[in-house]
């Protein structure tokens, strides 16, 4: 795939880590050559091959691209490839072990007026743009509301999540949590949206580099 020259909102450069080391909204793109203009950029080395995300109104567009030009205000680039857009309202759920909190309790009542004030710490296992899956020892009731805390996409992320499953989880010897809940977002927010967005591809990114780690590693083994 070809970037194309129109409709990116965001681009951004990310480091071996899969977290962002340039992030540009003034963007020039032409003839597979991407012009980043900013203030504050990173330095990267000439030439270096790097991993690129391409967000546009209605998607994501992951791309390999070589580093011309890298100052604090300008990072020039001639894209390698690109792959498909991918419609960041198709739901891809990425496993994760972050631990977050439940800071609200809403009601199952039409109104959802009442609520209760908690502090639940609670462990994910899998994120989407759609919804979220975590473990917790506190019961929840389905269609119960809950106002989650998500601090590993920022400190002050609040979403609302409505209980559709719940699993009481079998004993073990190492048990922490003892159930298992399957929710809903509801969100609005196209902040947010966003953020969530970038957040759940990110995730998939460093998964995908840590399993390439491992392959890389069991392949350097049985090379020796």
């Amino acid at each position: 795939m070809v970037i194309g020259r129109d409709g990116f909102k965001k681009i951004e450069i990310l480091g071996t880590s899969g977290t962002p080391i340039v992030s540009a909204s003034e963007i020039v793109i032409d003839a597979g050559r991407m012009i980043l203009k900013g203030n504050g950029f990173k330095l990267i080395p000439h030439q270096m091959e790097v991993d690129g995300v391409a967000y546009m109104a209605d998607g994501i567009v992951p791309f390999k691209a070589l580093v011309t030009l890298s100052t604090n205000q300008q990072v020039n680039l001639e894209v390698l490839g690109a792959s498909s857009k991918e419609d960041r309202r198709a739901s891809l759920k990425v496993p994760t072990d972050a631990v977050e909190m439940v800071l609200e309790v809403r009601s199952t009542g039409s109104s959802n007026s009442h609520y209760m004030n908690v502090e639940d710490e609670i462990q994910l296992l899998n994120l989407s743009m759609n919804g979220v899956g975590f473990m917790s020892n506190r019961p929840y009731f389905k269609h119960q509301k809950l106002t989650i805390q998500m601090c590993y996409i920022r400190q002050d992320f609040l979403i609302v999540a409505e209980v559709l499953r719940k699993t009481r989880l079998p004993k073990t010897y190492d048990q922490k949590y003892k159930y298992s809940y399957g929710c809903k977002f509801h969100c609005n927010d196209e902040l947010k949206n966003r953020m969530l967005c970038e957040h759940v591809f990110k995730l998939e990114m460093l998964n995908r580099q840590a399993e390439e780690e491992k392959v890389a590693a069991k392949n350097r083994r049985g090379y020796y």
